[in-house]
């Protein structure tokens, strides 16, 4: 009985062992694994998971402003700006300038003033372009230009997640939404040479040491409200020594972006 057991026990284990050896060759017969190579798929499919992503869905807006915190909120958009112009290497009396007049700047959009509006270009010599050079649209020109300051009113923002950026070099920008409208300054100054130059093709482009600052903001028109970031683009010109706004872009997810005017 014993001697029979042995046996049985034997013959298991042999079909067994020749079960294994049967699996792994053929598992050794397979061809191999295709090794990754640098194409667009394969590249996606190592991507993180949230590289698609867009810089917008990160954003978390504050209270809205009013007239009582809005001091402070320009007080800390000079400050962000003014950090990361001196983290990214920019000089110290350019970079106290350019947190200066982006304070300025951002000053008339979320006051939604169209007389501090008016005051901002000229006091860095613009030249009018809208009703006061065209009195017989005067009213349309009125009626448009408040509308536009209206979206960004007294709206929350989100100063901690202010982006300042370089834009006249050729490293690709980072993805921030995937609708943008933008506007160029044409006409603002009496000598726009050396900041915004036309291609032959109609198009304007930017020119000399530029930097973006993007604030992400709500707007809110006819109804309609929506995050969006609205940047800035601020050139250097040397003949003025002094940052002039050439640019304005806004990014979100609405197809309907509006830019301050201009």
């Amino acid at each position: 009985m014993t001697w029979k057991r042995a046996s049985l026990f034997c013959g298991i284990l042999i079909l067994f062992i020749g079960g294994l050896l049967l699996w792994r060759g053929l598992g050794s017969s397979r061809p191999p694994p295709a090794v990754r190579g640098s194409s667009a798929a394969d590249d996606a499919d190592s991507a993180p998971e949230d590289s698609s992503s867009f810089y917008i869905d990160s954003v978390v807006l504050g209270d809205p402003v009013d007239a009582d915190t809005l001091p402070d909120v320009l007080d800390a958009i000079a400050g962000r700006v003014l950090n990361e112009c001196e983290n990214q290497g920019l000089a110290p009396h350019r970079a106290d300038a350019l947190a200066r007049d982006a304070q300025d700047w951002f000053e008339y959009v979320l006051e939604g003033s169209r007389e501090k509006w008016i005051a901002f270009y000229e006091s860095r010599g613009g030249v009018p372009t809208g009703p006061e050079k065209n009195p017989e649209r005067a009213s349309d020109a009125i009626a448009f230009s408040e509308k536009m300051l209206g979206a960004f009113r007294f709206q929350p923002v989100s100063v901690e997640q202010i982006l300042v950026r370089r834009r006249d070099d050729l490293r690709p920008a980072q993805p921030l939404a995937p609708e943008e409208s933008q506007g160029f300054m044409r006409g603002r100054y009496p000598d726009p040479s050396g900041v915004v130059e036309q291609h032959e093709d109609g198009s304007y482009a930017v020119i000399g040491e530029t930097y973006e600052i993007v604030l992400p903001v709500r707007q809110e028109y006819d109804g309609r409200a929506s995050t969006v970031l609205l940047g800035v683009w601020m050139t250097w010109v040397p003949r003025v020594s002094r940052w002039l706004p050439t640019k304005i872009s806004t990014y979100g997810y609405d197809s309907f972006l509006l830019t301050p005017p201009l």
